[in-house]
Order: structure tokens, then C-alpha cells, then sequence
């Protein structure tokens, strides 16, 4: 994916590793962006391997579990 890196997106992408993240007031950092993601088709799918593996640390269960344990540290 091409990031902002504004907001949540920040935290969502990992530059170079999960996505690109681009200077949003530049036309030309958002074009050389989608164009690195385009040309090279191999680094285009190791980010999506490296996107997807660090996805899964936010699924819900992973999440709540969390949430949990911070719960019962504080009682």
C-alpha cells in the first residue's frame, strides 16, 4: 500500500517493509510511490507477505487477550 503516514496510516504501514509511506503534499512523492510498488514486482510481493504477517497482530482475539491482561495487572 502508498500511506499518507497521517492518522491512523502512521501506524499501519511500515515504510519500505509493509508499504510505502509518501509525502501527501507531494504529487511527485506520491507518483515515484505507486510507480516503486508497480515496477518491481518482487518487492511488491514481499510487502504484501510483510503486510499480512503484521496484520495478524491486530486481529480481535490477539487484541481482547491484551485488553484483558492489562485488566488484571491493575486489580
Amino acid at each position: 500500500s502508498v500511506s499518507s503516514g497521517i492518522g491512523g496510516s502512521k501506524e499501519s504501514v511500515i515504510n519500505n517493509k509493509t508499504g510505502i509511506i509518501c509525502n501527501p503534499n507531494s504529487v511527485t512523492s506520491i507518483k515515484n510511490s505507486i510507480k516503486k510498488i508497480l515496477n518491481n514486482k518482487k518487492s511488491y510481493e514481499q510487502m504484501s507477505l510483510n503486510a499480512k504477517k503484521f496484520s495478524k497482530r491486530f486481529l480481535w482475539n490477539k487484541i481482547i487477550k491484551q485488553y484483558l491482561n492489562l485488566l488484571n495487572k491493575n486489580l
